[in-house]
């Protein structure tokens, strides 16, 4: 692998994005390894300078989602590769993250090696999954009980709503964040409740501790 490759990190946790950048910068000093903290930043840095590698915590707290990141990352026409980090990794995260154009998914219990793996698997145009969310997402494609999901039945807009309904997000908030009028929002609102069999926020926010969507501040 040339010397040539540039990496930007994403992680709202200082300490978590110092570990890596340290990690990298050790084991591969000729890569050029920078990170920030917030999805501004991170914009800012794209539009500023060209990226082998993105690599993207899923979960920001008091951010939009990593799923929104890859959402905006497709529509910008950004053409850095993407490797989705996150604490949970069940096969409708997976998917979803797939479906936006990520190229990777590790989980963060997963080891030095599967991340260096990842990143020379990403950099070399093939897709990558650890080993855990390798199984997970079999699983999900499989249909096995223990890993099916209702998740799957919606759309990547509606995942995303979905997941930002379930951290108790208001319905304009939410518009805010995704660009669109509180109406479209209400709207598929209601859809989501439709195809998830479910009649309120408290449901939503049951359904996703089932399947592990919620980051760990919001599970009590």
């Amino acid at each position: 692998m040339s010397g040539d490759v540039r990496i930007l990190i994403l992680d709202d946790h200082q300490l978590v994005r110092e570990g890596y950048l340290g990690l990298l910068h050790d084991q591969r000093p000729e890569w050029s390894v920078s990170g920030v903290s917030n999805s501004v930043e991170f914009f800012e840095h794209l539009a500023r300078d060209s990226y082998s590698l993105a690599i993207i915590d899923l979960t920001l707290k008091e951010d939009m989602s990593g799923l929104e990141i890859l959402r905006r990352m497709k529509s910008k026409g950004v053409r850095a590769r993407t490797l989705i980090l996150s604490m949970h990794d069940s096969s409708a995260l997976i998917e979803k993250s797939l479906q936006l154009g990520a190229s990777g998914f590790i989980n963060k219990q997963a080891g030095a090696e599967e991340l260096f793996e990842g990143i020379r698997t990403v950099l070399a145009g093939r897709r990558f999954l650890c080993s855990h969310s390798q199984k997970m997402f079999v699983r999900g494609k499989l249909g096995l009980a223990a890993d099916l999901s209702p998740l799957d039945e919606l759309s990547k807009r509606e995942f995303e709503i979905f997941v930002r309904l379930a951290e108790g997000q208001a319905t304009r908030d939410i518009a805010d964040s995704l660009s669109v009028s509180p109406k479209t929002v209400a709207n598929q609102r209601l859809r989501i409740f439709e195809k998830l069999k479910v009649k309120s926020v408290v449901e939503l926010y049951k359904l996703a501790l089932h399947y592990r969507i919620l980051p760990d501040e919001f599970v009590e």
